[in-house]
């Protein structure tokens, strides 16, 4: 049997596009915030770097994690790692880091 033929697979593989696309669409908001945040800080001559700002966003992200990822996991940066490719791609165009707001 050919695993297109096999309608379970069929029907996760359509949930996993389906949140593929809903990460997609928290990426690109989460990219507009960045980019009002970039605006507040550029008007009121705030730094962009933030010290500590990017572990105050992994234990907020490891306080939520309900698996099935280990909280070490998350803190190594391994499964949101896979992000990095788009989060340095978007500093190119919001000039600063998304962990750095």
């Amino acid at each position: 049997m050919k695993d297109t033929d096999c309608s379970e697979l069929v029907t996760l593989r359509g949930r996993i596009d389906q949140v593929n696309r809903g990460i997609l669409e928290l990426l690109n908001e989460r990219a507009r915030l960045v980019l009002e945040v970039q605006a507040v800080k550029e008007r009121n001559d705030i730094s962009m770097f933030c010290p500590g700002r990017e572990n105050e966003m992994l234990d907020s992200i490891v306080a939520g994690n309900k698996g099935p990822f280990s909280d070490a996991v998350i803190r190594t940066s391994t499964a949101i790692g896979s992000l990095t490719p788009l989060i340095t791609a978007s500093s190119e165009w919001t000039t600063s880091k998304f962990s750095l707001v």
